[in-house]
């Protein structure tokens, strides 16, 4: 993705950056750990290791450095940091939690073979009260202002996945990272808000689709996919139309509303899902279970306030703002109404990290059970 996509500096600021924190989606839980799901077991577990491995496959890490043995050693501890990471957010969304054992602990099972660390994990896995101390369970954590959303991984520290150990080597199948089909011109990705004056000629085969930006900057943004008839196929191949639209606080403001950062777009029709989000020179993907609503052809949609500075990075539907803002074009403003979100949208693991993000109190799509779906 080329708006928010990886640069040198992203790479150098990396290496200063020290252990993951408590609520990080950049780097794995420190210490010796191990997952587990209370009722599951070491078959249901390598499954689910194995799915998760394939799907962080499909990221790419940016080169921290370029060229020379330190930068090449610096890019492969990246790139496992980032993977780790990967796996732990994928697990963390279908329900497993995290455990950390003591060091001393971890030390000594680290130093069995693999067959008899996952004999000896195995004794854990689906406990209810598991051996450890959880430290990290499913809790929407794109959505909290206090976690680490996007961002290079760390270099120095990390963490010990255990239950990565004890996975047998066989039967794993590479998988490439994901790989953006050329666009025709007709579906380039829509980036530039319209015009004031723009808003009463959009199209009668799109919808007008209005967003409240707070707090975002220039290196932050939002991405939003149509989504397709499946996972592998984008929406612009069925229609020729835009199935990409992405963009950072920089859009017009509104007449007369100086305090309202509002942006409207006009959009094919189809759900569009919110599946990254961007800043820190870095891209974390919603591939895992993303937010979306549904655009239908002639409707006047908010999607929200989304605020970058708030405690939890959700839409508010309050239409004060914008109905003001829609005020000249009445017409418009008789049209208004909330966007319809739903959760559970899953796409294309791109970019570098890889979680889920939710609206609290949506729905979910049908068939989804991972993220809060899967809670008891």
């Amino acid at each position: 993705m080329g708006t928010f996509g990886s640069t040198v500096l992203g790479g150098i600021v990396a290496l200063a950056a020290g252990p993951a924190l408590a609520a990080s989606l950049i780097a794995a839980s420190p210490g010796y750990t191990y997952f587990n799901r209370p009722g599951s077991d070491l078959g249901s577990q390598q499954a689910a290791l194995r799915e998760c491995l394939g799907l962080a496959a499909q990221t790419k890490v940016q080169r921290a450095l370029e060229g020379g043995l330190i930068g090449d050693m610096l890019q492969l501890a990246q790139e496992d940091h980032t993977l780790q990471a990967n796996v732990e957010n994928c697990m963390v969304v279908q329900g497993w939690r995290v455990v950390r054992l003591s060091d001393d602990e971890g030390r000594s099972l680290a130093g069995l073979g693999q067959a008899d660390l996952a004999q000896r994990l195995s004794q854990w896995i689906g406990a209810s009260q598991p051996h450890g101390d959880v430290v990290r369970a499913w809790a929407n954590e794109a959505a909290s202002h206090a976690s680490r959303r996007t961002g290079q991984a760390p270099i120095l520290g990390g963490a010990r996945s255990l239950s990565l150990a004890a996975l047998p080597p066989e039967g794993s199948t590479p998988v490439k990272p994901y790989k953006w089909e050329a666009l025709p011109k007709s579906a380039g990705p829509l980036m530039h808000a319209l015009k004031p004056e723009e808003l009463a000629s959009v199209p009668a085969d799109s919808a007008l689709v209005i967003f409240d930006i707070r707090g975002a900057g220039i290196t932050h943004g939002m991405s939003f996919m149509r989504e397709g008839p499946d996972i592998e196929t984008p929406a612009w191949k069925l229609d020729g139309r835009s199935n990409i639209l992405e963009f950072a606080n920089l859009g017009p403001t509104f007449h007369g509303l100086p305090q309202a950062h509002l942006m409207a777009f006009a959009l094919p029709p189809g759900r569009w899902a919110l599946f990254a989000l961007g800043g820190s020179y870095s891209l974390t993907s919603f591939c895992l279970g993303a937010a979306a609503f549904e655009a239908k052809a002639g409707e006047v949609l908010f999607a929200g306030k989304f605020d970058y500075d708030a405690d939890q990075f959700r839409p508010d539907f309050a239409l004060t703002d914008v109905s003001a803002a829609l005020a000249p074009w009445p017409a418009l403003a008789a049209r208004l109404k909330p966007a319809p979100w739903i959760n559970g949208t899953r796409g294309p693991c791109i970019g570098q990290n890889i979680y889920a993000f939710e609206v609290e109190g949506a729905p979910y799509v049908a068939g989804y059970h991972w993220g809060g779906a899967a809670a008891p």
